[in-house]
């Protein structure tokens, strides 16, 4: 068996082919090329291949960051959910979908994986949640694992991203679709999360859809001081201190931003 051969029977059928990887196996930048002549792979972009006529998959990619580079990236928020089943608001087409990243403050993703999904990619840098909580690597229907957060982890990343009357739809009805809650989980990234406007929401939600075990975790929460503006021209709810599209009020007081 060639080397090309059995370096492609280690790789899962629709992971892209970084050269950094191909460096590792000792395969040369001409070595490579010899296989994009005979047609083992096809070179998409610098520095990266795929196997002639695969099509072209953005979880192969993540599982190239991942995998080949070593990239302490996950699929985070919206994509994570979907995975999960649970969030169905954005087509699941790989062709269109929006694809949610999330890494370290320091950690920069290479320009092929935007440049390959163009306008789709929403990476973010963020230690607003500890990288080392909530993050699954789960089983893909493309037949291998990538590290995806974990519903709990997502949603929070969902609601760190709410800035406006629409988003702030999409979260609500995330959080009253919730079937199955990781408590214990959801509790000890509540606990070590930077964002209180995240935190409060949560609690928020809880209360507006009626969620008591979701409630009942606020005691053991550091929500903060002071009053936050979710949304613009917004009204005021008083127990979470956060301003919240008119359709949301129960027990509010004026608008006082």
């Amino acid at each position: 068996m060639s080397k090309i051969q059995k370096l492609l029977d280690k790789t899962p059928e629709k992971a892209l082919i970084t050269a950094y990887y191909l460096r590792q196996k000792e395969v040369s930048r001409q070595l490579a090329q010899s296989y994009v002549d005979s047609g083992w792979l096809e070179r998409i972009h610098n520095g990266v291949y795929k196997r002639k006529n695969v099509e072209l998959s953005w979880y192969g990619a993540v599982y190239s960051l991942q995998r080949q580079l070593n990239l302490p990236v996950h699929v985070s928020g919206e994509s994570a959910l979907k995975i999960h089943n649970i969030f169905h608001h954005v087509t699941m087409d790989q062709i269109n979908e929006p694809i949610f990243l999330e890494g370290p403050p320091k950690t920069q993703i290479p320009h092929w994986f935007e440049r390959l999904f163009l306008k789709r990619v929403y990476y973010r840098r963020s230690s607003v949640l500890p990288a080392n909580i909530g993050i699954d690597s789960m089983m893909i229907p493309d037949g291998f694992k990538i590290d995806v957060s974990s519903p709990e982890r997502a949603l929070l990343e969902v609601l760190i991203q709410v800035t406006d009357d629409h988003r702030f739809d999409d979260a609500s009805n995330l959080t009253d679709s919730f079937r199955t809650w990781n408590f214990d989980l959801l509790l000890e990234l509540l606990q070590s999360c930077k964002s209180y406007k995240a935190k409060r929401l949560l609690m928020f939600f809880g209360y507006f859809h009626n969620i008591e075990p979701l409630m009942h975790l606020a005691d053991q929460i550091d929500l903060g001081k002071g009053k936050i503006q979710v949304v613009t021209r917004g009204k005021y709810n008083a127990k979470y201190q956060i301003t919240v599209p008119h359709s949301y009020v129960k027990d509010s007081e004026e608008n006082p931003f």
